[in-house]
């Protein structure tokens, strides 16, 4: 299966190549290209969010450790004060364990850094969420109603609720967004690439049945 998501890509990627010039002209071609990208989601089930989750599970872990704390670096450079709002709770550590996802994730804040770790080995932590990773992602970001998540157990939370609530007023006072911080990224290719993710992420969430707030 590896072979043939490499392959898919590969032929995408050429395909990009051959229609570069006639996608990037105009003043709208980030436009265009991201409408592309989000015909090419409906259209091959191979790029479907749930599909894309699944491949990760040929990540090695190392290569997994490191995006994410990169994600993480990057996401503090922008928010430098983001965990000060935690208190004594910077020293809880925190676990995220996706349902849906081949990674499980764990962070104490006062370090500045994620443990990655494959799913199936519980880590230690004070407090523990777990649900689909996009329900996970919104929630950082923000962009979702927690409550209704936690009321209707789309997200579950074990150990101290406490740090939860400080953890989430954190996010939220910051105003999290994922996709311009990883889009920042992908140096000249960032705007192509926010679209594109937003695009992903809002057909994500659609799918889950959440409202984007």
């Amino acid at each position: 299966m590896a072979s043939d998501v490499l392959g898919f890509f590969q032929h995408r990627a050429a395909m990009a190549l051959l229609n570069h010039r006639r996608l990037c002209s105009g003043a709208n071609s980030v436009t265009a290209i991201a409408t592309r990208m989000h015909h090419l989601i409906q259209e091959a089930p191979m790029l479907a969010p749930s599909r894309l989750m699944a491949t990760a599970r040929f990540v090695p872990l190392p290569i997994a450790a490191q995006v994410a704390n990169t994600v993480l670096k990057q996401t503090l450079r922008i928010h430098p004060k983001l965990f000060d709002r935690l208190g004594e709770y910077r020293t809880a550590r925190f676990a995220f364990i996706p349902n849906d996802f081949p990674f499980s994730f764990s962070i104490r804040p006062a370090d500045r850094a994620m443990t990655v770790m494959r799913r199936g080995k519980l880590p230690m932590a004070d407090a523990t969420i777990s649900g689909p990773l996009v329900l996970m992602l919104a929630l950082a970001e923000g962009r979702v109603d927690g409550d209704a998540l936690f009321f209707s157990r789309k997200l579950l939370v074990t150990g101290d609720m406490e740090a939860v609530l400080a953890l989430r007023n954190a996010l939220d006072d910051n105003e999290v967004d994922l996709v311009s911080t990883i889009s920042r990224l992908t140096g000249p290719f960032g705007e192509w690439s926010a679209k594109a993710l937003d695009l992903v992420r809002r057909d994500a969430l659609e799918k889950q049945g959440v409202p984007w707030n």
